[in-house]
């Protein structure tokens, strides 16, 4: 639910100027992030660079950290003409995917019942692209074909929030990827001419809002929390390494672009954790192995760090971004390149 109604507010034709610098954002990111947090992680925390078992433990949390949360950018995203927030909803919602499947490629490995190649992993990915596309297209054909048959106010919310689970749990038990299918027809649902639709959006919102602070209050008790100073000061610098990693990937990324320096430090800024970490945690809880534990706690650390960070940035918006940019200026400073200086 929360997936789909972020996704709900994007338009498919901006989507496609704005998915590639997307794309590269979350390919730098991501193999950045695998990199070097896995470092990190391990000197941090295990301090055992030769220990194998500590290695992959180190590269799981790090492969939970690979992405960012879309609904936590849903807020910001409808009040500014900026762009620059569609990119990262966007890579959002590219990455949720790779945040979900590497965190249990790498389980695999941890303990043993990976029997996954390379080849493998490429069908494994193919068949839950396809299927989780292919489910997202067949319930918004569905939907939009109720729609314009016949609209009850009293019973439509409720619809929209069993398409949208009926859609997961389809693409789910049938081998698909349930984000992808639930973001495929929250983005067409949002393309969707239907009557009374701002009530009904208003509906899923508070919807939306009810299930995260369920779902984080489940988290957190099931997971207690180290409050001892040594664990709280070695999570701090574990997440700030993680910012200037992602802040070195935003460089890269718009490197030739128009785009300011504080805006790119907004980027930085705002990589929210959320629906999908919460997620591998649940699948988590039920191993036991050397690690996981510290695994666990710096990872409820790291939400409650991103989010709060995210929170006090956004608050702050108006100092990073042009709020009130048209769209057609943004996309020109992302392609103009910035002209060098000639040296005599």
């Amino acid at each position: 639910m929360i997936v789909f109604n972020s996704s709900s507010y994007l338009n498919l034709s901006e989507i496609k100027k704005i998915s590639p610098y997307a794309l590269k954002l979350t390919i730098i990111f991501m193999f950045l992030v695998l990199l070097f947090m896995t470092i990190f992680t391990n000197l941090i925390f295990f301090n055992d660079i030769t220990n194998t078992h500590f290695i992959l433990v180190s590269l799981l949390f790090a492969a939970i950290m690979s992405g960012t949360d879309s609904g936590i950018l849903l807020g910001l995203v409808k009040k500014t003409e900026n762009k620059i927030l569609e990119i990262l909803q966007i890579e959002s919602i590219i990455n949720t995917p790779f945040t979900i499947l590497f965190p249990i490629l790498v389980l695999g490995f941890i303990t043993g019942t990976n029997n996954f190649t390379v080849r493998l992993f490429l069908i494994d990915f193919s068949r839950q692209f396809f299927i989780g596309v292919g489910a997202g297209l067949i319930f918004a054909a569905f939907y939009y074909w109720y729609s314009r048959k016949k609209v009850d106010m009293e019973f439509s919310p409720l619809m929209v929030i069993g398409v949208a689970l009926a859609t997961y749990v389809l693409a789910e038990n049938i081998g698909g990827n349930g984000i992808l299918a639930v973001t495929i027809l929250g983005v067409l649902y949002g393309m969707f001419k239907i009557k009374a639709k701002v009530e009904m959006n208003n509906f899923t919102n508070v919807f939306t809002e009810f299930l995260k602070i369920f779902m984080f209050i489940i988290l957190g008790l099931i997971i207690s929390i180290d409050f001892s100073a040594t664990f709280i000061l070695k999570s701090l610098l574990l997440f700030a390494l993680y910012i200037f990693i992602r802040f070195i990937a935003v460089l890269i990324t718009l490197r030739g672009s128009q785009i300011e320096n504080k805006e790119k430090i907004f980027m930085a800024l705002i990589a929210p954790k959320g629906i999908a970490v919460a997620l591998v945690i649940f699948v988590l809880f039920n191993y036991s192995f050397n690690g996981l534990d510290i695994v666990l706690r710096i990872s409820l650390m790291f939400i409650l760090y991103s989010i709060i960070l995210g929170s006090i940035t956004t608050a702050l918006a108006s100092k990073f971004l042009k709020l009130k940019e048209k769209q057609r200026t943004t996309f020109k400073r992302l392609k103009k390149l910035k002209k060098s200086k000639l040296t005599s």
